[in-house]
């Protein structure tokens, strides 16, 4: 498998997004960069710039074997993403396995009632909810999963939701973004995305952007 060494966290983008092609998914890359800061192993695995396919992916995940597995999704992404969680999975994947982002978040209960594959969904802002679930799954950390906000799982069967993550009012906490893939993207004549500040100024009804932003109190 992965020769003894394993990493604390995977986190994947599954795929091209809103038809823009193969670009940098800035919201793992930040997570990735704030993961790593306070002391856990982690690496991100991009399928569209990297142009894998689910099979190839699960044959990564499966030599890397994270203690956890993160997935990011969108609507667009959603399908090859959950056909990789159930390709892991029926390949002997034991690990948790952790999903965010847009969809997630605006349908964690639905997810969680209907795929018992998935173990929890960070809502919203997935940096600190992220980061306090991997000092109780990794670091052992006693606190209980009721006590994460932004957190929804399964007790028993039962979904839950914990109230909504605060936004994060200083964005100095966060390290610079990860660019891992920038000079894969350069190298091919593509742009670079950049992060300028979060949210929107816009009131767009239409935007997920907007609703993403309203979910949480700030």
């Amino acid at each position: 498998m992965n020769n003894g060494v394993t990493m604390d966290l995977l986190l994947i983008n599954p795929g091209n997004f809103r038809g823009q092609g193969a670009s940098e998914h800035l919201g793992i890359l930040s997570l990735k960069s704030y993961t790593r800061a306070q002391g856990f192993d982690v690496d991100v695995l991009d399928m569209g710039i990297e142009g894998l396919n689910t099979e190839a992916a699960s044959k990564i995940i499966l030599q890397k074997d994270p203690r956890v597995l993160g997935i990011t999704m969108l609507d667009d992404t959603k399908s090859i993403g959950f056909l990789l969680i159930k390709t892991v999975r029926h390949l002997g994947y034991a690990g948790k396995i952790i999903l965010g982002g847009y969809f997630p978040t605006f349908s964690a209960s639905e997810i969680l009632s209907d795929f018992p594959q998935v173990d929890f969904i960070v809502r919203g802002e997935g940096e600190l909810t992220l980061n306090e679930l991997l000092e109780v799954l990794i670091k052992n950390k006693q606190k209980d999963f009721s006590d994460i906000l932004g957190l929804s799982y399964r007790d028993k069967d039962v979904v839950i939701n914990n109230s909504s993550r605060p936004l994060i009012s200083d964005l100095d906490i966060l390290p610079p973004v990860d660019r891992k893939y920038a000079k894969n993207l350069l190298g091919s004549g593509k742009p670079l995305r950049v992060f300028a500040t979060r949210g929107c100024w816009g009131g767009c009804t239409f935007c997920d952007i907007i609703s993403l932003y309203h979910h949480s109190p700030g």
